[in-house]
């Protein structure tokens, strides 16, 4: 593998840099065929997709920081693959697990959204962050989690998609709930990574990773057809 020589950007060292997933190539693994291709999909030319043998990749870590990152995913991966067999609570309107690495699964959630701020893929434009980049890369390098509240992040599960689980959204900025956000789409998965602070009493905090290890997720009654037709119009519309 042909290497170059530059500056991690996460431990900020002169390195060697490492092809690094921005995407964990486990996100990717249900969007592949029977051949292990997927398609690319750019507003620039909706109309000719490219065909993708692995999930999109650049230079942007050093051997150490890329294999402190691969550590964070090992934990996830099992725990995000197996969001949809999480028992429902009471409510009927959330899956819930107790028993949740928080430092771990906070890292690799803090490791995702850094990975698509920094990226230079136009695809991953909508994840800058500007002033709170510097603070996400200090955590991160740190191997600091934080608080809960510190980049915290939602999950929402659309379970029994027919097209939804093979498709891959780029990020974008948005305001929930009157907070400012970054929102991921991967598969039926939708992240939402908040940048604002929160008033004490506010619910979407509750909804965070807990430090005692619970992760919620929500089950939004959300229609698989209107995401995919919002999808659409992103990738047509340059308005949108």
């Amino acid at each position: 593998m042909t290497r170059v020589a530059t500056t991690c950007r996460l431990c900020l060292k002169p390195a060697q840099l490492m092809l690094s997933h921005i995407i964990p190539e486990f996100m990717y693994e249900e969007t592949y065929d029977d051949k292990h291709r997927t398609l690319r999909v750019d507003r620039q030319s909706p109309s000719r997709p490219r065909t993708l043998q692995k999930g999109l990749r650049e230079r942007l870590l050093c051997a150490d920081c890329e294999s402190r990152l691969s550590k964070y995913e090992a934990h996830a991966a099992p725990i995000v693959k197996g969001l949809p067999t999480l028992p429902i609570d009471p409510s009927g309107l959330h899956l819930e697990s107790q028993f949740v690495d928080y430092r771990l699964f906070k890292l690799f959630e803090m490791s995702l959204l850094w990975r698509a701020a920094v990226s230079n893929e136009p695809l991953f434009a909508g994840a800058k962050l500007k002033k709170a980049e510097p603070r996400l890369q200090e955590m991160l390098a740190g191997e600091r989690p934080g608080s809960r509240h510190d980049f915290g992040c939602t999950l929402a599960l659309i379970p029994q998609t027919v097209h939804l689980d093979r498709i891959i959204g780029p990020p974008v900025r948005l305001i929930l709930g009157g907070f400012h956000c970054v929102r991921f789409q991967i598969g039926p998965i939708f992240w939402h990574f908040f940048l604002s602070d929160f008033p004490k009493a506010h619910s979407i905090p509750k909804l965070f990773l807990t430090e005692k290890g619970r992760l919620t997720v929500v089950l939004p009654q959300w229609n698989e057809r209107e995401i995919l037709l919002g999808i659409a119009r992103a990738l047509t519309d340059p308005g949108v």
